[in-house]
């Protein structure tokens, strides 16, 4: 029987309880055996659960799975954890009771800690990172940058001192002028100070040790201190008896474990620094001061003094420092840090343009009022996802953390039964014995294994920001391989999603009225076919005021009342279910005959039908390529929507696509996705992230249409922020780049330690008379690290090569 455990959490979005049964069945279906007691009009609950059985990330899944969310505090904080280690330590942090869910970068070491807050504190957090073993380097990233340039200026002194060790040793031109021991003593005294500037990669690797939790570099420190240590008996023992001999030692092996081991990590650091590189570089955008006016005066200051609602000042030449509106002047503006794109855009007073923080300001001038400032812009943001996503990880990667944690008790058991097999079996001398274990210990390389995929994935995520794609998920590049059906909403993803009126048709009505109680009905609406007839309104003069009532229906329409006139705005099926008569209207005479679609919406008032509205939208100029190109790379093409059917089989049609279905609303839509892939179907989800948002959940990956504020929505494994629909076919081609590294560095990693560590164990020495000396072993360990990060780096030359035939 484990340990009861009993947390308060709360829990977000109850207010009924109905609320309270869908998180127990949730529960239940997930087989959590927790009591639960929820308090539906705050939230609180408590929770009881056996910590050896369930976890609390396994109570929040399950009541995220039913539709409702935890209440959560997020920690970012940067480690000395690396490489192999950092899943080993994933799995120690979620089992901790208080951790939500846990996620650490071998890259960088940026630790992301999801917490209860009401069980845990940000310093007991940082308590359970130190007693794992790793030191907290710093939360603020200038600090750690400091951490890095110390902890580069020490891998190269302990390589330089490594090398006159071992030059030292094999040359042996010492030893004619100080003498045997005199010369064996500075070998030492040098071995000693390679292993002080390695204390970290000693300390993280002995500390785990104890905890019975070996990590990578548990098997240097063992490698390197085992043969420092027999060396060093062996020494003592030569001085203290003049007649002792010490031929024997091997302070070269560990100073040239250690020393190889830190050129190559200052090596590996070098290369992933420069290739991740682009994440500083979109920081720095973030980075400078401004002009803002304070009273009639323009004054410079820190951005971190700026605030919303403030007037800020850009001129030719110069980065612009905040999200906001232009209220004055004008001037072509680069933001090709979102959409890829090349070419500036005007962006003027007279329209109040809006302008983002990271574009540049080519040339022109404009004023600008602050809407947002800091880590609260869309750029700051955009760079959390990116970060954040790098942490959801590919099955490959969850196969690969669990060989690691099986392969470092693996490789100490090999070096055991070599030690077992040369000293005891084979009647060896010790020294020898003890030089085939070190290197047994010392060739292993579960790093390949370990960074191998995180790599891939982080310098996909930075190559997709680069062509316009904000990825959230960084599974999503295995997932869309293995898909085999898209399906596209039509609305905005396939069409441009900008409407406008093409005919009011008032049906024994008055013109102005209808349009009055239209927009009256559709002003709070956020809906795009409201906000194109709200605009149609004011171009003719016609200002509404507010609703007395208002409910939106998605997938519907709206219900509103004014003055006691009760209005509804909405679809066929709306005025259906409403029971208003809306016989004999001819939706078809008005659909379009191009890449025109149209969209009617009924207009009533108090229960009689006055009117219908038509709207025209354009379809994308490069959908039909798309999905072309979709069929030719073996996808099957369907659309869901919630238009009327023969507006979803006229865009079917002309785009050549065979399976529609129309006429849904978003739950509609959702149980459509789970019917397909109930039928073998793994679906990609291609939307706007509104409507769409339970569909999109319940599909195999899913992608969103967005720009601006819509990167910030919470829907869609990836975004598409320039808001071509292209980008989708770019997806396609980089996962298969990616999984194709993924396959490299795997199997180069598999292939590396199926070879070596066999010669490492002596298998070549009685026929062959070949050792592998640990100094060797390191070499061999480190060069198939860094040929792994060079290989992933190769992604950043991939350029895309799908081009659509419009422009």
């Amino acid at each position: 029987m484990g340990m009861r455990v009993k947390e308060e959490i709360k829990v977000i979005g109850v207010d009924c309880p109905t609320c309270i049964y869908n998180i127990r069945r949730s529960i239940e279906r997930k087989n959590l055996n927790i009591e639960l007691e929820v308090d539906v009009s705050t939230g609180s609950a408590f929770i009881i659960y056996d910590s050896e059985k369930t976890s609390l990330a396994e109570i929040a899944e399950a009541i995220r799975h039913a539709g409702y969310d935890v209440e959560k505090s997020v920690v970012r904080i940067y480690t000395t954890a690396r490489e192999a280690d950092a899943c080993s330590r994933e799995e120690k942090l979620e089992r901790l009771p208080g951790i939500i869910d846990a996620r650490v970068s071998p890259l960088d070491g940026l630790a992301v800690i999801e917490y209860n807050p009401y069980t845990l504190t940000h310093g007991r957090i940082l308590e359970y990172i130190s007693r794992l073993g790793y030191r907290v380097i710093e939360e603020e990233r200038v600090a750690a940058k400091r951490e890095i340039v110390g902890l580069g200026v020490r891998r190269v002194l302990a390589f330089i001192l490594a090398t006159t060790v071992l030059v030292v040793h094999h040359a042996g031109f010492l030893e004619g002028l100080l003498g045997h021991h005199v010369t064996n003593s500075l070998i030492a005294v040098l071995s000693s100070i390679v292993l002080a500037l390695n204390y970290d990669v000693v300390y993280t690797g002995l500390k785990p040790l104890t905890r019975l939790s070996p990590t990578m570099n548990s098997l240097i420190a063992l490698s390197s201190t085992t043969t420092f240590v027999y060396s060093l008996a062996v020494l003592t023992h030569s001085l203290l008896n003049s007649g002792g001999s010490t031929d024997v030692l091997f302070f070269e092996s560990s100073a040239g474990v250690l020393g190889f081991v830190s050129l190559g990590k200052y090596i590996e650091e070098r290369i992933e620094r420069r290739a991740l590189s682009r994440f500083e570089e979109l920081a720095r955008r973030l980075e400078g001061r401004v002009r803002a006016l304070r009273g009639n005066e323009l004054v410079e200051l820190d951005i971190e003094d700026v605030k919303p609602g403030d007037l800020v000042e850009a001129r030719s030449g110069e980065k612009i420092l905040v999200d906001g509106v232009v209220v004055e002047g004008k001037g072509y503006v680069d933001k090709s840090v979102f959409t890829g794109e090349l070419e500036p855009r005007l962006k003027k007073a007279s329209s109040r343009d809006p302008v983002l923080a990271g574009s540049i300001l080519v040339n022109g001038y404009l004023v600008i009022r602050v809407t947002r400032v800091g880590e609260d812009t869309l750029l700051s943001r955009m760079l959390g996802i990116a970060r954040t996503a790098q942490f959801t990880k590919p099955k490959f990667q969850r196969i690969a953390d669990k060989i690691v944690g099986y392969l470092t008790w693996i490789v100490i058991l090999l070096a055991i039964a070599t030690f077992t097999y040369w000293y005891l079996f084979k009647g060896a001398p010790l020294d020898q014995a003890v030089l085939f274990t070190a290197a047994v210990l010392a060739v292993t390389c579960p790093c390949p294994l370990g960074i191998a995929i995180p790599l891939v994935v982080a310098l996909s995520i930075i190559k997709s920001m680069d062509a316009g794609l904000l990825v959230r998920r960084g599974d999503l590049f295995e997932k869309v391989h293995y898909a085999n059906m898209v399906v596209f909403d039509k609305t905005g993803t396939l069409t441009h999603g900008k409407f406008t009126v093409v005919e009011v048709v008032p049906l024994n009505y008055s013109f102005r009225d209808l349009l009055e109680y239209t927009c009256i009905a559709e002003k709070r609406s956020e809906h795009l076919l409201a906000k194109a007839i709200v605009d149609y309104c004011s171009a003719h003069g016609i200002n509404p005021p507010d609703p007395d009532d208002f409910t939106p229906l998605p997938g519907l329409g709206v219900l509103a009342e004014y003055k006691g006139h009760a209005i509804v705005v909405g679809s066929y099926t709306l005025m259906r279910e409403m029971n208003i008569n809306v016989e004999g209207i001819e939706i078809q005479r008005l659909e379009a005959t191009s890449s025109i679609t149209s969209k009617v919406v009924y207009i009533a008032v108090d229960g009689v039908l006055r009117g219908v509205i038509v709207l025209g939208d354009k379809i994308r100029e490069e959908a039909s390529d798309v999905v072309k190109a979709l069929r030719e790379r073996g996808y099957e093409v369907g659309i869901l929507t919630g238009d009327v059917e023969s507006a979803a089989k006229n865009v079917a049609e002309k785009l050549g696509i065979g399976k529609v279905w129309s006429e849904l609303r978003p739950e509609d839509k959702a149980r459509t996705v789970e019917d397909l892939q109930k039928q073998g179907y793994r679906i990609i989800y291609v939307g706007d992230g509104v409507n769409d948002a339970i569909a999109m959940a319940k599909s195999f990956a899913c992608i969103a249409m967005g720009g601006g504020s819509d990167i910030l929505r919470e829907t869609g494994d990836a975004i598409i922020v320039n808001d071509r629909l292209s980008s989708l076919i770019h997806i396609l081609e980089f996962s298969k780049i990616a999984r194709r590294k993924f396959i490299e560095n795997l199997g180069w990693a598999f292939i590396y330690n199926a070879v070596l560590v066999p010669i490492a164990m002596g298998l070549l020495y009685e026929p062959f008379n070949i050792v592998l000396r640990p100094e060797h072993a390191a070499i061999a360990m480190i060069l198939s690290d860094i040929s792994v990060i060079a290989n992933s780096t190769l992604i950043l030359k991939w350029t895309p090569r799908f081009r659509t035939e419009s422009k």
